[in-house]
Order: C-alpha cells, then structure tokens, then sequence
C-alpha cells in the first residue's frame, strides 16, 4: 500500500473511533433516564405514585375500607406538605424576580407603574 492509503485508512480509524466512542463508555444512565431528578421530586412523585395505587387497591378490593382510609390519610398529609413546599418556592421565585424586575427598572432610571 501506498502512504497516502495508510494515512487515509488510519483517518477513517480514527474518524470511527471518535463516533463509536460513546457507545461503547457506561454513563451510569439507564435507557430513558435523559431528566435527573432530584432526590424531592422522586419523594414527591413516589407518595403521588402510593395514593394512585392505594386508590385502584382499594377499588378491586384488595383493602379494607379501615386500611384504605388509614394509609389514605397518612399519604394525603405527606403530598399536602410537598404541595405547600412547591408553593412555598413558587412564591419565594415570584419575590425574586419582582425584585430583580424593580432593580433592573430602578438602575435605568424608569419608575414601575405598580
């Protein structure tokens, strides 16, 4: 072979390594898994997760009406905590950016009709 063939041969190795590469490298990821979520969010959706299934246990029949109100309760007291930690925050970004309207408004000299 000639020394252009080699140099192009070795190219085209490298050009396929580079693209095979990250198929080939553990991320750790599993398929699907493209949004972390935080260890709050997962909390959050697993209580919403256990209510949705104590209500379809509950309506094939599988608890007693006792088990179903009891475990009801427990759950819905924990997604009303999230609910108002989700609201809390919603809150506490609303006063952020407000503020940071107003700064923004005040350091160019315009007033806020509010």
């Amino acid at each position: 072979m000639s020394t252009s063939m080699l140099i192009i041969v070795g190219m085209a190795i490298c050009v396929l390594a580079v693209i095979l590469y990250p198929l080939f490298i553990d991320t750790g990821r599993q398929k699907g898994d493209f949004i972390e979520k935080s260890d709050w969010e997962q909390r959050k959706e697993e209580v919403f997760l256990q209510l949705s299934d104590l209500e379809y246990d509950y309506q094939m029949g599988k608890l007693s009406q006792h088990d179903y109100e009891t475990t009801k309760a427990e759950l819905t007291a924990v997604a009303v905590r999230y609910t108002r930690e989700e609201e809390t925050d919603l809150d506490n970004v609303s006063q952020s950016v407000d503020q940071e309207i107003e700064h923004y408004l005040s350091a160019r000299g315009v007033q806020n009709e509010h």
